[in-house]
């Protein structure tokens, strides 16, 4: 597991819902408001969880292709909001010219392999260029 943005908004909606019920518990708080962001911290950990576990089965294989162990990192939802350009994705290079043990992928491009994991072979445009 890796620190992630959806990880520290998941971790810090846990703590404004534990101080919403201490703040119930003593005579303050909205119910409703505090049901809303016990859903909101559970849905973002529910989709954290689900990201990372896809990012550990894309490392597994990229490390069976590169015969080493690797690791992939797939955009968040930010990351979505921001992305520009036809790349999909990056792997850095060492100074002597070995690749680095991590390859940064675009959300477009997890979302494809998601796809494709799932049994949905047919070529994207993305993929089919890369």
């Amino acid at each position: 597991m890796h620190l992630s943005i959806r990880l520290v908004v998941v971790a810090v909606l846990l703590l404004i819902f534990l101080r919403m019920l201490w703040d119930a518990r003593h005579g303050g708080g909205r119910p409703a408001v505090i049901g809303l962001v016990m859903v909101a911290a559970g849905v973002l950990g529910i989709l954290e969880f689900r990201a990372q576990a896809a990012e550990q089965r894309f490392g597994m294989v990229a490390s069976e292709i590169a015969r080493r162990s690797v690791s992939v990192r797939c955009e968040g939802f930010f990351g979505r909001l921001t992305a520009v350009g036809p790349e999909l994705g990056t792997v850095r290079f060492n100074a002597d010219g070995t690749p680095a043990d991590r390859t940064d992928l675009v959300a477009e491009a997890c979302d494809d392999l998601k796809r494709y994991a799932g049994g949905d072979h047919r070529p994207r445009v993305a993929t089919a260029t890369a």
